[in-house]
């Protein structure tokens, strides 16, 4: 996407100010995005016909996945549906 700045800053001291807890066990958090990461966002929501919030949600727990499994020694590989043989060995 060619963003020249990195896409996470160091954290507030006042942390707290920039996220707070509300009520049913959700968190609000405000966050600066570069122009790449505000296209993106747009781009997965239109794609996904999903909101904002449902999409950084999404997005927030793909991410934690796949960084786990890299620390789990995992490598992650795209395929293309239509040029895999899948079989049921049931």
């Amino acid at each position: 996407m060619g963003c020249q700045r990195p896409l996470m800053a160091e954290e507030p001291e006042d942390a707290a100010a920039q996220s707070a807890e509300q009520p049913g066990g959700l968190t609000k958090l405000v966050v600066n995005l570069v122009p790449d990461a505000y296209a993106s966002l747009h781009a997965a929501a239109t794609l996904t016909d999903a909101t904002p919030t449902d999409t950084v949600n999404q997005a927030l727990q793909l991410y934690a996945y796949v960084e786990e499994q890299k620390a789990a020694g995992w490598q992650l590989a795209l395929v293309k549906v239509a040029d895999v043989k899948l079989v049921d060995v049931r």
